[in-house]
């Protein structure tokens, strides 16, 4: 009786290895993984190409800084951003205004 019973956890233990071993784990993405995809998102968008937007990732947490020139813009970065794989949140720390190196002269 006794071989059976250890044969009969044996099988189980077996099964409920099995059964681990085919589930997957989360998708686990870098911080700096995210951010070279984020900046590669950003530079792929015609209206902010070129702008000069600074990409931080802390544990999926994305923080856009930099200055654009609208709204418009600091918004459709922020929707970029969020559409990469592994952003858990994005900070939109964009200012809107000039650049400096577009302002007029003697500004």
């Amino acid at each position: 009786m006794l071989p059976q019973k250890a044969g009969l956890c044996l099988a189980v233990l077996c099964l409920m290895t099995a059964c681990r071993s085919t589930t997957t784990a989360p998708e686990f993405v870098d911080d700096a993984q995210i951010s070279q995809q984020v900046k590669a998102a950003l530079s792929q968008d015609p209206q902010l190409r070129g702008e000069q937007i600074d990409v931080q990732t802390y544990s999926g947490k994305v923080t856009l800084s930099g200055i654009v020139d609208t709204s418009a813009m600091a918004q459709r970065a922020q929707q970029a951003a969020t559409r990469v794989a592994g952003v858990r949140q994005v900070e939109n720390a964009l200012r809107v205004g000039a650049r400096a190196d577009t302002a007029p002269a003697g500004h």
